[in-house]
């Protein structure tokens, strides 16, 4: 049986708090997300990120290159209500992995 985006989301936003944070402009993500995922899941999201609320940071190796960290306190300090704690279980999905600390 294949699960459709739609029947995803609707079991995944029962039980989770769902977010999305990209290393792009907030601008630019707006205009693809609505390809991805359906215009009315995208308002039960807890809150959607661009670059802008990234940390801009140089590559250690080469200083010529800087890349977009996500700092995940700063997702704990603006949002209050979401569950945080050595308890709390966290699905971090992300090309590179080591922009998230």
């Amino acid at each position: 049986m294949r699960v459709g985006v739609e029947n995803f989301l609707s079991i995944v936003l029962k039980y989770f708090y769902i977010t999305i944070w990209s290393c792009m402009k907030l601008e630019d993500m707006l205009e693809v997300l609505p390809m991805l995922i359906p215009k009315i899941f995208l308002e039960w999201f807890v809150f959607i990120w661009g670059c802008e609320q990234c940390s801009k940071t140089f590559n250690q190796i080469s200083l010529k290159f800087y890349y977009y960290l996500k700092d995940l306190n700063r997702m704990y300090y603006n949002y209050h209500g979401l569950p945080y704690g050595k308890d709390v279980q966290m699905l971090l999905i992300d090309n590179e992995p080591s922009k998230a600390f």
